[in-house]
């Protein structure tokens, strides 16, 4: 026999009960670490030392370029991940900048794409403690993720690669060593 709840909803009691409790869930979030999952939208991210540890604290901005609108500000967690879960769609991509006291990023790591497929950006390189500079971050809006990677290292450890010796001029005496 069914109950009048079952009659004037069409829903059973054990159904209803299940759909609150997933809705109860979805609205307050999420409680899963955060990965690098390309298969999802946003950007996210990524600190770690060059030997692969993570670095926590780093503030991570994200301006739109060409705008005056403000930049939107992430700060790695513990295990030195960051994640910007929703992003408007600017044509000229975001500035990237990143901060934390007595450390600069060595290398980054920036790729884009629409779900698993097309590959719209997939930019690399090093820097030094006076080269803080990135080329744009290109999110496309929906649909889209990136995933960055940024290894830290910390200024004092720093050091420069000393410059190779300049090539003898043709036709010149070889150096002779003192």
């Amino acid at each position: 026999m069914r109950s009048w709840f079952e009659v004037s909803t069409g829903v059973r009691r054990g159904a209803w009960a299940l759909a609150a409790v997933i809705a109860a869930v979805l609205a307050t979030g999420p409680a899963l670490p955060v990965s690098l999952d390309e298969s999802r939208p946003g950007v996210w991210g990524v600190c770690e030392d060059p030997d692969g540890n993570p670095v926590p604290g780093v503030k991570v901005s994200l301006k739109p370029k060409g705008t005056s609108a403000a930049a939107l500000t992430v700060t790695s967690t513990k295990k030195g991940r960051f994640v910007f879960p929703r992003l408007d769609l600017y044509s000229e991509g975001y500035e990237v900048t990143v901060e934390k006291d007595g450390w600069f990023v060595r290398r980054f790591e920036f790729r884009t794409r629409r779900g698993t497929r097309e590959i719209w950006q997939d930019d690399s390189g090093e820097r030094t403690p006076s080269q803080q500079v990135f080329p744009p971050l290109l999110y496309r809006g929906p649909g889209t993720n990136a995933t960055v990677r940024l290894v830290m290292m910390k200024v004092e450890d720093f050091r420069p690669e000393p410059a190779a010796p300049a090539a003898a001029a043709p036709g010149a005496p070889p150096a002779v060593a003192e």
